[in-house]
């Protein structure tokens, strides 16, 4: 029964014998696409620089209603502001990308309380106004009572923004959290009904 040469180690052929094939084999790229399931909604984090899409078809100001318990925020139907009442807010809705995380977010921007002057609205909507043009990151101040708005230090990438439209951004943004009726679980909750 014939048996197996053995071969020195030093006799095997390695994959580190021909450098060039390898500095070859490096130019091949692979890519991939997100696909876009999930869009947080709300206020970028204070450590998150952020820009704002700037296009004027990227905003809507509508109502939105956000539970405290759950931490969710729910988009109010026009045709159910009148229901919710004092529960809905204003707020200017607008679209949002965020480094160093990269991530594409909706953020609806409370707007002012019956005319009155509120710090807290006034610094966020400024750094989402100044968030057009460049990259800003707000801090909340409690002391101050107010958000500080920073610029970076260095010069950060072009955002990447989504090639969805802003109806599809929403659509994914607030799967399962519309209200439009008065069937709806928070609705029946506001009401004191199970």
């Amino acid at each position: 029964m014939p048996t197996d040469p053995i071969v020195p180690f030093s006799a095997r052929p390695s994959i580190f014998d021909d450098i060039e094939a390898l500095r070859q084999a490096t130019d091949l790229t692979a890519t991939s696409r997100e696909i876009m399931s999930h869009l947080p909604i709300g206020r970028p984090g204070k450590e998150e620089f952020f820009r704002t899409n700037p296009r004027p078809d990227m905003s809507l100001v509508a109502y939105v209603y956000e539970d405290k318990t759950e931490r969710k925020q729910y988009f109010v139907a026009p045709n159910m502001r009148d229901t919710m009442g004092l529960y809905a807010r204003q707020v200017l809705i607008s679209v949002l990308f965020t480094w160093p995380s990269r991530v594409t977010r909706i953020y609806p921007v409370p707007l002012a309380l019956d005319g009155r002057s509120n710090p807290w609205l006034e610094t966020a909507r400024d750094a989402v106004e100044k968030a057009k043009k460049e990259w800003v990151k707000m801090v909340p101040d409690q002391r101050a009572g107010f958000y500080r708005i920073f610029m970076p230090s260095g010069d950060l990438p072009e955002p990447e923004w989504s090639d969805k439209t802003f109806s599809e951004l929403l659509e994914t943004a607030f799967r399962g959290l519309v209200i439009t009726s008065d069937d709806h679980p928070v609705v029946r909750q506001l009401q004191g009904l199970t």
